[in-house]
C-alpha cells in the first residue's frame, strides 16, 4: 500500500469539530478525513486518482458534495491549490485550539 484516502458519512459516530461543522450544516455528503500518499509516490498524481475515485463514488450513490477542511493557520498552500484545483470552493472557517490554529472549509459537488 502506497496510501489511503479516509472518508466519512453523516451520521458517524467521530468526535472532530471539522467533521462536527459539515454536519451541523449539510445533511448529506462526504467528509474527506485524510489522505495520505507514500512520499515515494508523492507527485505522481495518485492523490488526484483517489480524488477522482471518489467523485466516482459519491456520484453513483447519489451524494451531491464532497468536503474537507485546510489548515490557513499554520498555512497548507499546497492543500489549498490542489482542492481548488479539484474543483472545491470555500464555505467557511472555523478558529480552533483557542485561536491558534484557524482551517478552512471546502466543498466540490460531485
Amino acid at each position: 500500500m502506497v496510501g489511503f484516502l479516509l472518508a466519512l458519512r453523516p451520521g458517524t459516530a467521530y468526535d472532530s469539530p471539522n467533521y462536527g461543522w459539515f454536519c451541523d450544516r449539510y445533511d448529506d455528503f462526504l467528509y474527506i478525513d485524510r489522505i495520505v500518499m507514500d512520499p515515494c509516490v508523492r507527485g505522481r498524481g495518485l492523490g488526484k486518482t483517489a480524488y477522482c475515485a471518489l467523485f466516482d463514488f459519491a456520484r453513483d450513490h447519489g451524494i451531491g458534495r464532497l468536503v474537507a477542511e485546510i489548515d490557513s493557520r499554520p498555512p497548507n498552500g499546497p492543500s489549498l491549490s490542489f482542492h481548488r484545483a479539484m474543483g472545491f470552493v470555500e464555505v467557511g472557517r472555523q478558529e480552533l485550539c483557542g485561536g491558534a490554529k484557524e482551517v478552512v472549509y471546502v466543498e466540490a459537488r460531485a
